[in-house]
């Protein structure tokens, strides 16, 4: 288990053991958010610091970094095969939400933002990615085309968390 921490670093957790293990230090930002790659003990971390690390928590060593270059990182997602990263990032002209491959360290895509970037999640397929952004609507983006497929109005904020139940049928948010 990991928690981010509003300061330079993640805590790593042994949950059986009920001890922390060490802190993902290196981010010269405070750490914003963090998931795990799926199947692994590797975590991802966005920071203020214009940064996503991909870290081994057992030796709480950087394995990669990419620059996401926003300050204000708003919600991470990693994808159900690992193979994605996408980060909501900012507010107004600034918005973006933007997906990287974790294969090549590249950005794969961007999804429109509309002024406002919050939650982001992918189904547990991994086929479509969820996006609170904009002011009113959660968007639906099938990932293999990055066309947007359906679009659900929220409360006139976008929702900072949006999720995916199990079997992919229903999403939650919240704001």
């Amino acid at each position: 288990m990991t928690a981010g921490r509003e300061e330079d670093a993640a805590v790593v957790w042994n949950v059986p053991a009920r001890r922390k293990i060490g802190l993902l230090r290196g981010h010269t930002g405070p750490v914003h958010s963090v998931k795990f790659l799926p199947g692994t003990r590797r975590p991802v971390t966005a920071s203020g610091d214009r940064s996503l690390r991909v870290w081994d928590a057992d030796s709480q060593q950087e394995l990669f970094r990419i620059d996401h270059g926003a300050i204000h990182p708003r919600s991470l997602a990693v994808s159900p095969d690992g193979q994605l990263i996408a980060l909501a990032t900012g507010a107004g002209t600034g918005a973006k939400v933007r997906i990287w491959s974790v294969q090549s360290r590249e950005e794969v895509w961007e999804v429109p933002a509309h002024n406002r970037a919050n939650g982001l999640a992918f189904s547990p397929d991994g086929k479509r990615l969820a996006a609170a952004a904009g002011h009113d609507l959660i968007r639906i983006w099938d990932v293999a085309t990055r066309e947007m497929v359906q679009a659900y109005p929220v409360v006139p904020i976008a929702a900072p968390h949006v999720a995916y139940n199990p079997d992919g049928t229903r999403i939650a948010a919240v704001s």
